[in-house]
């Protein structure tokens, strides 16, 4: 309770930092439950295995319950983002120089399986947590015209739908040809224009 207490906002967040604990907890509940049956006696000895032999199939289920529900789509979707990520890795030719607007973790997951690096453009989510933190607004021309300068050679969008989000880049996109416009991402050419 105290971990949780103290670090709130990653357990919320980062499903991986309970990891630790579950072997502390695991044989926490298993010295009660040693203690409980150590406890019964007789008759109620067999009742007390009874019940926490079925306490513990109630929890497996429930457990699997929330693995199915929850992180057996995320890795299915995962899979999709990689076979999705490897083609935007081809289109771009796995150049240095793609600016990238994606939600994902400023775009770890897609430099590392696409092949490119370069510059993280703010998603729609990260533009409204940074006015309601109260930081200066993005200017995105600025940060459009440093790009350019240094180089840019690909804008990458997924998913696709983040353009839609922030209308003065979509205009400014629409300059230049459009290489895949997948439902999942769309990649734009920044060495030429139309």
């Amino acid at each position: 309770v105290a971990y949780g207490l103290t670090f709130n906002y990653h357990i919320s967040t980062h499903d991986y930092y309970q990891l630790p604990w579950l072997p502390v907890v695991g044989l926490a509940l298993a010295a009660l439950a040693a203690r409980l049956v150590s406890l019964a006696n007789g008759r109620s000895r067999r009742l007390v295995q009874a019940g926490l032999a079925l306490s513990t199939l109630a929890l497996a289920a429930l457990g699997m319950r929330e693995i199915s529900a929850d992180i057996w789509p995320r890795t299915h979707t995962a899979r999709s983002d990689e076979r999705g990520y490897s083609e935007i890795g081809q289109l771009v030719q796995h150049s240095p120089r793609v600016v990238f607007l994606t939600p994902n973790a400023s775009g770890g997951p897609l430099e590392f399986i696409a092949g490119l690096s370069g510059w993280y453009w703010p998603c729609a989510a990260d533009l409204r947590r940074n006015k309601r933190r109260g930081r200066a607004p993005f200017e995105w021309q600025k940060a459009w015209d440093e790009r350019k300068a240094q180089g840019a050679e690909y804008f990458v969008i997924t998913p696709a739908d983040e353009l839609g989000k922030q209308p003065a880049l979509a205009k400014a996109l629409r300059a230049h040809p459009l290489l895949s416009d997948s439902p999942k991402y769309l990649v734009f050419d920044l060495r030429r224009a139309l």
